[in-house]
């Protein structure tokens, strides 16, 4: 009661606005984009630890150790580069499901 009279007088509506929520089937519009999005962000990952690896293995070798630098940049570059694509899947259904949501 106590808080209704305060909302009341600061004009503060009660109604909570849950359309910011993503229900079950609004998550599921583009289940394919997901997925993708999912199989980038493994795929990054992957090539992490794949040059991590080959970045030791170049190091325990003595006249390739240049290897194992180039190794870790370009693994690094490549993995950064699937997880934006993945995280930018992921930008583009949120602003589908945004921009759908605010024309009803």
């Amino acid at each position: 009661m106590e808080n209704d009279n305060i909302n009341d007088i600061l004009g503060i509506d009660n109604t909570q606005d849950n359309t910011s929520k993503i229900t079950g089937s609004e998550e599921t519009k583009y289940p394919a984009l997901r997925t993708i999005s999912i199989i980038y962000l493994i795929l990054a990952w992957i090539i992490v630890i794949v040059a991590i690896f080959a970045s030791l293995y170049f190091l325990s070798e003595s006249n390739v150790k240049i290897f194992a630098l180039v190794s870790i940049i370009i693994g690094g570059i490549l993995a950064l580069s699937l997880a934006a694509i993945s995280e930018a899947i992921k930008v583009f259904v949120d602003i589908e499901y945004n921009t759908r949501r605010k024309e009803k």
